[in-house]
């Protein structure tokens, strides 16, 4: 679930911070001379700033969720080495209902059907955020209008999770896709143009 702004700073139910240095050192602890946990740079592979959901604050560190495996990573960044801002959303998904809140300072705003994964390649219920939005060349594909990509991994196939449209709308409704959340293109459309990066999503059964 999303962080406490309680426990992190105030004014909104959860915070992103993007990377701002070349590169950043994730830590175990919030301590230089921590284990190092993971090296990213500044851009995913995407081309999109990095970006991390925001936990806590010690002193000049945060504690951030990571888009690197296992699902559910996480590390110590310090404070100087990224740019914290405040997100209003937050998505959940419910894969028993294959039904999608959009949750807007914590109320519900908005709710979508979707598709989900096959029993073989089941969607992973957890805590994920946004990593990216990609916008194919064409509509006309298995990944619809929009994809918004989420920081955790099948738990089958290890390919990376994802909330899109699709060129199929019978799938909405459906156990059908190899592990990513399908929406019609009109929701997707809809939902990418609110969701900043770093915006918690929620998948529960």
């Amino acid at each position: 679930m999303p962080p406490k702004a309680s426990t992190v700073l105030r004014g909104y139910p959860a915070f992103a911070a993007t990377v701002t240095s070349p590169s950043i050192v994730v830590h175990a602890s919030p301590d230089e001379a921590s284990p190092t946990v993971a090296r990213l740079d500044s851009r995913n592979a995407y081309g999109a700033p990095s970006t991390f959901l925001v936990q806590e604050r010690s002193g000049d560190w945060y504690r951030v969720s990571l888009p690197t495996p296992p699902n559910g990573s996480r590390g110590w960044v310090r404070a100087s080495d990224v740019r914290v801002s405040g997100l209003s959303y937050a998505v959940v998904v419910h894969l028993g209902a294959m039904r999608l809140d959009l949750l807007k300072n914590g109320h519900v705003v908005r709710t979508f059907p979707v598709g989900i994964g096959r029993p073989q390649t089941p969607t992973p219920p957890g805590s994920y955020y946004v990593t990216e939005l990609i916008r194919p060349a064409t509509p006309n594909t298995p990944y619809g209008a929009d994809v918004l990509g989420l920081s955790g991994r099948s738990l089958v196939s290890g390919v990376q999770l994802a909330l899109h449209g699709t060129n199929d709308p019978s799938t909405i409704g459906r156990a059908a896709s190899n592990g990513c959340v399908h929406l019609r293109d009109l929701d997707i459309e809809a939902i990418s143009r609110l969701l900043p990066l770093g915006t918690p999503v929620t998948i529960g059964r």
